[in-house]
This record gives C-alpha cells, sequence and structure tokens, in this order.
C-alpha cells in the first residue's frame, strides 16, 4: 500500500510541475492519482485530490467533471461520510448520464464504474430497494458498448 501511495503522490508532484498552466491536463492527472488511491483504500488522501481537481474551472458539458464527482461520493463513502457521499454519487452518475449521447461522452466503462459506486454505496449504507434498482442499472450500463 505504501508503495501505491507513494507512486500517487510522486504522479502529482509531478503533474503540477510538468502541467503548470495546462489545467485540463492537471485535472485528468489528478484523477489518475485519485483513482490509485481510492484502490489503496486511502480515501482520505483521494478526497483531497478530488476536491482540488473539480476546483479546476472546466466547460459546464464536460463530462469528466461529473465524474469526478461520482469518485468524490466514493472517497467520501469510505470515510463514512455518508450524507454527503451521496449526493455527490447521484449527481456524478446522473450528470454523467444525460451526456451519454453528446458528442464528446463518457466511456460506458466510466458510465459503468459511476453506477457500481452506487451499488457499493447502497451495500455500504443497508438500503436494499436503492441497491436493487442500482444493481439493475449497473447491470444494463454494462450492456452498453
Amino acid at each position: 500500500m505504501a508503495r501505491t501511495s507513494d507512486f500517487a503522490q510522486h504522479l502529482v508532484f509531478y503533474t503540477k510541475r510538468r502541467w503548470f498552466g495546462y489545467e485540463v491536463a492537471l485535472a485528468v492527472q489528478l484523477s489518475t492519482a485519485a483513482d490509485i488511491l481510492l484502490k489503496a483504500n486511502r480515501h482520505a488522501a483521494a478526497e483531497s485530490l478530488l476536491r482540488e481537481a473539480l476546483r479546476i474551472p472546466a466547460p459546464s458539458d464536460d463530462w469528466r467533471t461529473c465524474a469526478l464527482q461520482s469518485m468524490l461520493g466514493a472517497a467520501l463513502t469510505g470515510q463514512a461520510r455518508y450524507a454527503e457521499a451521496e449526493a455527490h454519487l447521484r449527481e456524478g452518475y446522473d450528470g454523467m448520464a444525460e451526456r451519454a449521447d453528446a458528442n464528446i461522452r463518457p466511456l460506458p466503462q466510466d458510465l459503468r464504474a459511476a453506477a457500481q459506486r452506487l451499488v457499493e454505496f447502497y451495500t455500504t449504507t443497508h438500503r436494499p430497494d436503492e441497491l436493487a434498482k442500482w444493481q439493475a442499472v449497473a447491470n444494463d450500463s454494462r450492456q452498453v458498448e
């Protein structure tokens, strides 16, 4: 785990030096590092990077902002901050789903990942009605290619 976290920290440090002034590239690299941290169960560190990425201005129709919201929801879920997490997870998924037919749209695997984060949230919070709904959505989005 320590090596994974070290890699994520080096990635962020290098990215900030290399991409200074290139905000979109910085946001992408911050989300990559946050994803690494989420997989290593370093939720607080991931939250920090995701909030930084969300502060970077982006076009209002950019689906990546919605993906960052969803990832932030996962980071908050990992910290048992459920009330705050649910809003980010739902806004993230809904925003990505709204942009599914746009010219620049989320990849199917990104939409699946957002749906799966909601499944994990409702599993963790023991809400079977919502869990069943989101399992169906996640299974349906797995078939979209």
